[in-house]
Protein backbone atom coordinates (compact mmCIF):
# COMPACT_ATOMS: atom_id res chain seq x y z
CA UNK A 1 0.00 0.00 0.00
CA UNK A 2 0.87 3.57 -0.66
CA UNK A 3 2.39 6.05 2.04
CA UNK A 4 -1.13 7.81 0.84
CA UNK A 5 -3.28 4.76 1.94
CA UNK A 6 -1.17 4.00 4.96
CA UNK A 7 -1.58 7.38 6.49
CA UNK A 8 -5.34 7.62 5.21
CA UNK A 9 -5.54 4.16 7.25
CA UNK A 10 -4.11 5.54 10.25
CA UNK A 11 -5.86 8.96 10.47
CA UNK A 12 -9.73 7.18 9.90
CA UNK A 13 -8.05 4.91 13.39
CA UNK A 14 -6.87 7.88 15.06
CA UNK A 15 -10.89 9.41 14.79
CA UNK A 16 -12.29 6.21 15.05
CA UNK A 17 -10.42 6.25 18.84
CA UNK A 18 -10.56 9.70 19.28
CA UNK A 19 -13.58 11.27 17.60
CA UNK A 20 -12.82 14.89 19.03
CA UNK A 21 -9.44 14.73 17.79
CA UNK A 22 -9.58 18.05 15.86
CA UNK A 23 -5.98 17.51 14.98
CA UNK A 24 -6.53 14.26 13.74
CA UNK A 25 -8.86 15.31 11.57
CA UNK A 26 -7.51 18.38 10.18
CA UNK A 27 -4.46 16.38 8.88
CA UNK A 28 -6.56 13.88 7.29
CA UNK A 29 -8.25 16.66 5.45
CA UNK A 30 -4.44 17.24 4.46
CA UNK A 31 -3.92 13.99 3.11
CA UNK A 32 -7.01 13.12 1.33
CA UNK A 33 -6.37 16.82 -0.69
CA UNK A 34 -3.01 16.16 -1.71
CA UNK A 35 -4.59 13.04 -3.43
CA UNK A 36 -7.31 14.76 -4.85
CA UNK A 37 -10.07 14.12 -3.08
CA UNK A 38 -11.60 17.14 -1.67
CA UNK A 39 -14.66 15.75 -1.69
CA UNK A 40 -13.85 13.18 1.06
CA UNK A 41 -11.62 15.57 3.06
CA UNK A 42 -14.82 18.62 3.57
CA UNK A 43 -17.00 16.55 5.42
CA UNK A 44 -13.86 15.74 7.61
CA UNK A 45 -12.72 19.55 7.56
CA UNK A 46 -16.61 20.13 8.36
CA UNK A 47 -16.56 17.70 11.54
CA UNK A 48 -13.23 19.21 12.87
CA UNK A 49 -15.01 23.05 12.45
CA UNK A 50 -18.12 21.31 14.55
CA UNK A 51 -16.00 20.25 17.30
CA UNK A 52 -13.73 23.59 17.51
CA UNK A 53 -14.91 26.49 15.11
CA UNK A 54 -11.03 28.15 15.62
CA UNK A 55 -9.10 26.29 13.53
CA UNK A 56 -7.53 28.22 11.29
CA UNK A 57 -5.87 25.38 9.32
CA UNK A 58 -9.33 23.69 8.92
CA UNK A 59 -11.43 26.95 7.88
CA UNK A 60 -8.57 27.84 5.50
CA UNK A 61 -8.57 24.19 3.73
CA UNK A 62 -12.53 23.47 3.94
CA UNK A 63 -12.60 26.92 1.58
CA UNK A 64 -9.84 25.80 -0.69
CA UNK A 65 -11.11 22.33 -0.75
CA UNK A 66 -14.32 23.90 -1.91
CA UNK A 67 -12.63 26.21 -4.54
CA UNK A 68 -10.80 23.28 -6.05
CA UNK A 69 -14.55 21.69 -6.38
CA UNK A 70 -15.45 25.13 -7.93
CA UNK A 71 -18.52 25.52 -5.19
CA UNK A 72 -17.15 28.94 -5.19
CA UNK A 73 -19.89 30.60 -2.75
CA UNK A 74 -19.48 28.03 -0.35
CA UNK A 75 -15.84 29.21 -0.75
CA UNK A 76 -16.38 32.67 -0.08
CA UNK A 77 -18.78 32.11 2.82
CA UNK A 78 -15.90 29.92 4.39
CA UNK A 79 -12.52 32.31 3.55
CA UNK A 80 -14.40 35.89 3.88
CA UNK A 81 -15.30 35.40 8.35
CA UNK A 82 -11.29 33.73 8.37
CA UNK A 83 -9.88 36.23 6.78
CA UNK A 84 -12.05 39.42 9.17
CA UNK A 85 -11.47 36.83 11.88
CA UNK A 86 -7.61 36.12 11.17
CA UNK A 87 -6.14 39.55 9.05
CA UNK A 88 -2.78 38.59 9.24
CA UNK A 89 -3.34 35.68 7.22
CA UNK A 90 -1.37 36.54 3.79
CA UNK A 91 -2.52 33.22 1.68
CA UNK A 92 -6.41 32.91 3.28
CA UNK A 93 -6.31 36.93 1.52
CA UNK A 94 -4.76 34.96 -1.05
CA UNK A 95 -7.62 32.20 -1.29
CA UNK A 96 -10.49 34.55 -0.95
CA UNK A 97 -8.93 36.97 -3.74
CA UNK A 98 -8.65 34.27 -6.16
CA UNK A 99 -12.29 32.77 -5.36
CA UNK A 100 -13.75 36.15 -5.69
CA UNK A 101 -11.70 36.09 -9.36
CA UNK A 102 -13.99 33.13 -10.35
CA UNK A 103 -17.23 34.39 -9.58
Amino acid sequence: QNKYGIARRHYYRAIREHPSHVNSMVNLGVVLGSNNDYGEAIPIYRRALAIDPSIMAARHNLGSALHTLKRFQEAIDVLKPLTVDSPDCFECLLSLGHTLSEV
